[in-house]
C-alpha cells in the first residue's frame, strides 16, 4: 500500500535520492526496467520501492542490506547511507560488453575499467546535482505561483468593486458604491468674506 507523504529529514532525503540514483543505474546497465523488477530482486513489496522513490518513507538499513545482497555488493554502502558521493564499490561493476543483462540472479562483480568508472561516477554526481537544481526550481516556481495567485485575488476584488459601482450607476444611484461620503469636498481653501457672512 502506498503511504501518505511525510516530511523526511535532510539525511533521509539524501538516502532516498541515492537509492533513486542506484535504481537509475540499474535501469541503465543491468536490465532492471521497473520498480517491480527491483522489488522482486530485493525480495520486497513493490509498494516499498514506490514509497521510497516518492519520498513517502525513508530508506532503512534493512532495505540497504537487501539492495546490497540483491546485487552482490555492487554499490558503496556509505553512498546508500548518504555518507559518500561514490555510488559503486571500488571492486565492482561490469565490463562494457557485459553491461546489459537482465538480473534474475546477479552475476559476480568484476572491476570496471578506469575510464568507464570515472565517467559513471561523473554521471552519478551530475544526476544528484540536477536533482538538487530541479528541487530549487520547483520551490521558486511554487513561490512565484503563490505571488501570482495573490495578485489575481486582488484583481478579482477590484473587478467585483467595479461591477458593484456599474450596477449602482445603471440603477440610478451612481454614488452608492463610491468609497467616500457624499457632500461638499474640502479643497483646503479659506472661505471668502461673503461666505463667512
Amino acid at each position: 500500500m502506498v503511504k501518505k507523504k511525510k516530511e523526511l529529514s535532510a539525511a533521509e532525503r539524501q538516502r532516498n535520492n541515492n537509492f533513486a540514483a542506484a535504481f537509475d543505474y540499474l535501469k541503465r546497465f543491468h536490465g532492471i526496467t521497473t520498480q517491480g523488477d527491483l522489488a522482486k530482486a530485493m525480495g520486497v513489496n513493490k509498494d516499498t520501492i514506490t514509497n521510497i522513490l516518492r519520498f513517502y518513507t525513508p530508506v532503512t538499513e534493512d532495505k540497504i542490506s537487501k539492495l546490497m545482497a540483491a546485487f552482490d555488493g555492487m554499490f558503496n554502502i556509505q553512498y546508500l547511507r548518504g555518507e559518500s558521493d561514490t555510488m559503486l564499490a571500488r571492486d565492482v561493476t561490469k565490463a562494457p560488453a557485459d553491461i546489459v543483462t537482465p538480473v534474475a540472479a546477479p552475476a559476480s562483480p568484476t572491476a570496471i575499467p578506469e575510464p568507464y568508472a570515472s565517467i559513471i561516477a561523473a554521471k552519478d554526481e551530475t544526476i544528484i546535482l540536477l536533482r538538487h537544481q530541479l528541487k530549487k526550481l520547483e520551490e521558486t516556481a511554487e513561490r512565484e505561483l503563490a505571488d501570482k495567485d495573490s495578485h489575481l485575488a486582488t484583481v478579482k476584488q477590484q473587478l467585483e468593486d467595479l461591477r458593484i459601482v456599474l450596477h449602482n450607476i445603471q440603477n440610478g444611484n451612481p454614488l452608492a458604491g463610491y468609497p467616500f461620503k457624499i457632500g461638499v469636498a474640502d479643497d483646503g481653501e479659506k472661505p471668502s468674506p461673503r461666505q463667512q457672512k
